[in-house]
């Protein structure tokens, strides 16, 4: 294991927690309705038609995380999104994931506002009839790291549509329990096609039996404010909210599909009596265990008012959002967009009076890590300090006290990466970054 040049990270807080160390992102589901995929059968509405509703849709939430599906099969069309609807007027800052295609004209994507996160990586899950596309961003403002998993399930109800529903979600949940072994910031987003709770696939999300990687459904959990930790945490199942079949008026608020009545532009009608699409998310999401944390009350369906169960969307008063966004999302596609709020927290900050910023570290060898706690340290050397190495997750690889003057450390097995090194004496804090490379 090789640690390159250190270099220094000094932070600017005070005694108590500051507003910077926060920010609000918000996460947004939407199945395009078959941006650019022309039919044989009937007819879709122009792209040009198309990009204004969906700059109309954009510029009313103005998203930081956005999944799509049903994008045409071809790089060209997805550029043509980000450039059409996302950075369109005045807006320049949204990027997109590499596309993939994965079907033949019903492919997933991901945009994200490029000033608050950068794209790690990403990889595809083999499933049928659609590849799941696996994305790894962090926050730039943070640090904090998470992975959005994006799926299309098959849709309709026979029992091979449900049992490829299964499969398909089972294979996500084995792709989480093989690569996340500890505690990570998981989201699976999408439009599932799912019209129970009781079916398979559902109860493959939401009851696995590896609590790290076992998802939670906003619409059935409630949580209750921690004041001594400042976040949200779990509390219990909201059983106030109905379990069962979907198509039912009083799961009339989650609805996402359809808000035409009648079937047009290769888009499906029935009113809205089916909840497609979600945004589901781990236990650490919950409880804020590794700088996210869900906001109660922004998981919503942008449009759906609770009272057009079996309507038009637009059939009658329907006052929940503008009379502009609501022809947008009544003629752009047969679903609705799914958003909800997540607040991140600086996981390396910390709330002390003092930071000393020019101590000494040395790589001794292969595997020690030497701080002088003299050269420049005198507020600190000489009594009892708290040592730690965090991952750019937050995870706290190496935690031990030391009361010498100098400190050696025998490292763990570091995968490649960067990481914090921080030395702490009451209410002095000296921290800097490491880069590994194995």
């Amino acid at each position: 294991m090789r640690l390159l040049l250190f270099f220094t990270l000094i932070f600017s807080i005070g005694v108590s927690w500051g507003q910077s160390n926060y920010d609000t992102l918000t996460f947004f589901q939407y199945n395009l309705g078959r941006y650019n995929t022309p039919q044989t059968n009937c007819t879709v509405i122009s792209l040009t038609e198309k990009n204004r509703y969906l700059d109309t849709i954009f510029s009313n939430i103005l998203p930081d995380v956005i999944m799509v599906q049903e994008m045409a099969n071809e790089l060209a069309s997805a550029e043509l999104l980000l450039k059409k609807a996302l950075n369109h007027e005045k807006r320049d800052y949204y990027k997109s994931a590499s596309f993939t295609a994965s079907a033949a004209d019903l492919n997933n994507m991901l945009y994200y506002n490029g000033n608050k996160l950068k794209l790690l990586s990403q990889r595809l899950i083999s499933c049928v009839p659609r590849q799941v596309n696996v994305y790894t961003l962090q926050h730039l403002n943070t640090n904090v790291v998470f992975t959005i998993i994006v799926a299309h399930l098959k849709s309709s109800q026979t029992n091979n549509d449900i049992l490829q529903r299964s499969v398909c979600a089972q294979a996500i949940m084995n792709f989480l329990q093989s690569n996340f072994t500890s505690t990570a910031n998981i989201f699976v987003a999408g439009d599932f096609n799912i019209y129970s709770t009781e079916e398979d696939a559902y109860k493959v999300f939401t009851t696995y039996e590896n609590p790290v990687i076992n998802l939670y459904d906003p619409v059935y959990v409630n949580l209750k404010w921690n004041e001594s930790d400042n976040k949200y945490v779990y509390e219990s199942e909201n059983t106030a909210v109905p379990k069962g079949v979907f198509n039912n008026q009083e799961l009339a608020m989650f609805h996402t599909q359809s808000p035409l009545m009648l079937q047009k532009n290769c888009l499906v009608g029935g009113g809205l009596d089916d909840r497609f699409d979600y945004i589901l998310f781990n236990r650490t999401v919950l409880d804020d265990s590794l700088g996210i944390n869900f906001i109660p009350g922004s998981y919503q369906v942008v449009g759906n008012d609770g009272l057009h169960f079996n309507k038009a969307l637009d059939d009658g008063e329907n006052n929940s959002v503008s009379p502009e966004l609501l022809n947008a999302l009544v003629n752009n596609s047969d679903h609705l967009p799914v958003v909800a709020k997540f607040r991140f927290r600086n996981l390396l900050s910390v709330p002390t009076a003092g930071v000393v910023s020019d101590c000494e570290i040395k790589l001794m060898n292969q595997d020690k890590l030497s701080l002088s706690l003299h050269n420049g340290c005198e507020t600190i050397h000489e009594k009892e300090v708290i040592i730690q190495i965090i991952d750019m997750q937050g995870r706290i690889i190496l935690d031990g006290s030391n009361k010498a003057s100098d400190a050696v450390l025998k490292l763990p097995s570091l995968s490649n990466g960067i990481y914090l090194v921080k030395v702490i004496n009451k209410n002095k804090v000296f921290a800097k970054k490491i880069a590994v490379l194995n």
